[in-house]
């Protein structure tokens, strides 16, 4: 069964990252106290099946072949309360598939999509476990796997999947930015990082802010302000006036409520 419609999570953590910017000594400005903000950026776990997903559909597999008529009727039902909004109503439904057919893949990865949104992480882990376990040649699942894992502040294991999915698809530039965030949230920041950063701001532009606070600890401030200005080019920065005011702050030229500030904004 195909879903009409691809289903976004918004992914609100409040610390993702414990390293603080250093000061910058030319500006006087402080930033060692500077404040954590949430991770804004959208992250795409689809429905399984959903033919608007950035993968294409995969071919029906033997464990489809399988599924039980009721099974089916209950992922239907699923469909129809998700579209609706009801999250727990459609988790309902697909439990009820799964005790009808437990090796059932799609039920268990659109119940993991939903324990997500629902902010219920634990839960979603051993759902995506399963979808991996019985299909672990798909990419979608480590990805998904990876988010948790991410959520759940185990960063090590969320490199891990973050990197199969991207070893299993290496142009998907979701890949890309996750594996790049897992290594910073761990506190490496290698040479590889920035170019993970850097090849996928152009689909994620917060990329480029927390690619211009890895410089900042750096004391690249050309890069920074260069950085600043590639996230300020796409349409859709959300944080425009926050990387604005920065902007300012580092060139002397704020005003305003920008001049008062004494800290960075911390996008990481």
């Amino acid at each position: 069964m195909k879903w009409t419609a691809a289903a976004l999570f918004f992914v609100l953590v409040p610390s993702l990252y414990a390293q603080r910017m250093n000061p910058n000594a030319r500006q006087g400005v402080d930033s060692t106290s500077a404040p954590t903000a949430p991770w804004i950026d959208m992250v795409p776990i689809q429905p399984a099946n959903a033919p608007n997903a950035a993968q294409p559909l995969k071919p029906v597999s033997v464990h489809e072949l399988l599924i039980p008529p009721k099974a089916l009727k209950e992922i239907q039902r699923s469909q129809k309360a998700f579209e609706s909004g009801d999250l727990r109503g459609s988790n309902q439904h697909l439990e009820k598939a799964l005790r009808i057919y437990p090796d059932f893949p799609q039920a268990h990865f659109d119940l993991g999509g939903n324990y997500l949104r629902l902010h219920e992480y634990e839960k979603a882990l051993p759902e995506f476990q399963q979808y991996v376990e019985t299909l672990p040649d798909l990419s979608q699942g480590h990805y998904a796997l990876s988010v948790t894992f991410f959520l759940l502040r185990r960063y090590s294991e969320a490199e891990g999947s973050a990197r199969r999915a991207l070893d299993l698809d290496p142009g998907l530039v979701d890949y890309r930015y996750m594996v790049g965030n897992t290594m910073i949230a761990q506190g490496r920041c290698t040479a590889e990082t920035k170019e993970l950063l850097r090849q996928s701001e152009r689909k994620f532009p917060n990329a480029s802010l927390v690619l211009a606070q890895v410089l900042l600890n750096e004391g690249k401030i050309d890069d920074v302000v260069a950085e600043l200005h590639t996230y300020l080019s796409s349409p859709d920065s959300v944080n425009k006036s926050a990387a604005e005011c920065w902007l300012a702050l580092l060139s002397g030229t704020a005003s305003g409520a920008c001049a008062a500030q004494k800290t960075f904004p911390d996008f990481r």
